[in-house]
């Protein structure tokens, strides 16, 4: 078990993506601004996408409307519009990041397009656990592979023995585990040996 680095090599450029409406209030959406927060403090330059159902702030640009979807009756935000995939790839044409950290990347369908799209290291962040999977897992399973596939850093929020959604997807699973004390890398190559990754640095 080793301890990340607080300190980044370089200044890089992090584009952050929301799977949900960052005009309304949530828990992964708090999140994403904290973590936007942090990283600037640290000197990198941070720039937060997502769907968006009104105007938003300075630093963040909406690359889909808002379409709400209820879940186990939880009503979210959702960027459902499929010609954010032209946004996608009209932004990373436009402007290179040394980083892309998709938060949830197996909502549909902005983060599907992120992940398929994005030219740079890939971060991947998970804030559901399914100890079991989801029973659509088995059906879209070809789909969601060919993604998770191109995360360089898989990313779960919560305790260490959470089995993040990545791990019914890929094997072997490689997990980072974030809580508020701090960073671990478990089972993880150093930094020395992980092809410049600045992912296991950037903050």
């Amino acid at each position: 078990m080793a301890v990340l680095p607080s300190a980044p090599l370089r200044p890089l450029r992090i584009a952050l993506f929301a799977p949900y409406d960052l005009a309304r209030a949530g828990g992964v959406t708090t999140h994403i601004r904290a973590q936007a927060r942090a990283l600037r403090q640290l000197g990198h330059t941070v720039r937060i996408f997502g769907p968006a159902s009104a105007p938003l702030d300075g630093g963040e640009t909406a690359l889909s409307r808002s379409v709400t979807v209820s879940f186990g009756g939880t009503e979210s935000g959702l960027g459902l519009d499929p010609r954010s995939r032209s946004r996608v790839t009209t932004l990373f044409a436009s402007e290179p990041f040394d980083i892309v950290h998709v938060h949830e990347p197996l909502v549909p369908l902005l983060p599907w397009f992120a992940l398929r799209h994005a030219p740079s290291r890939i971060v991947a962040t998970f804030h559901v656990h399914r100890e079991h999977g989801h029973r659509w897992y088995p059906v879209a399973r070809p789909w969601l592979q060919s993604l998770v596939n191109r995360v360089d850093v898989p990313v779960t929020v919560g305790a260490p023995i959470s089995v993040p959604q990545i791990c019914f997807l890929r094997s072997p699973c490689l997990v980072i585990a974030l809580w508020s004390c701090g960073v671990t890398l478990t089972n993880a190559p150093s930094p020395e040996s992980s092809n410049g990754i600045d992912g296991y640095v950037y903050g």
